[in-house]
């Protein structure tokens, strides 16, 4: 999907139509990926995230460097909002209920853990102390 995109990226120079091959060639890829998913492989996945690097990989290297950057920084705010959304998606099926109780829990550990620590440097630093001859 990365090569016609980028064949079409030769020839437009408009921030929207740049926008408009960088999302229709995002959304193709996605639907490719979707469709061999469903109607081909039963038992493996295809991973997005590298369909989506093979395809702008693709475009990348067709297009000249200050076209590119260009391109980058036209295309930074949309993938922003893309990555923000996708982070809330992941952590909204998250039960906070458990997430709280594993902090307590680290807690307890940390804190019985720093206790235990003390106690065996104090019984140490009394042992070390008897075999010095300091306290009897």
């Amino acid at each position: 999907m990365g090569y016609p995109a980028g064949l079409l990226l030769r020839k437009v120079r408009k921030k929207a139509g740049v926008l408009a091959i960088l999302l229709a060639d995002i959304t193709a890829t996605a639907v490719v990926g979707i469709l061999l998913n469903r109607f081909l492989f039963s038992t493996i996945t295809l991973n997005y995230m590298l369909m989506g690097v093979s395809a702008s990989a693709a475009f990348s290297n067709m297009i000249d460097e200050a076209e590119l950057e260009e391109l980058t920084d036209w295309y930074a705010p949309i993938l922003g909002v893309s990555l923000l959304t996708a982070i809330v998606d992941l952590g909204a099926p998250l039960d906070y209920h458990l997430i709280l109780g594993a902090g307590l829990y680290t807690f307890v550990y940390i804190a019985s853990a720093a206790v235990i620590n003390e106690i065996i440097a104090v019984i140490a630093a009394k042992k070390g102390f008897e075999l010095a001859g300091e306290i009897s």
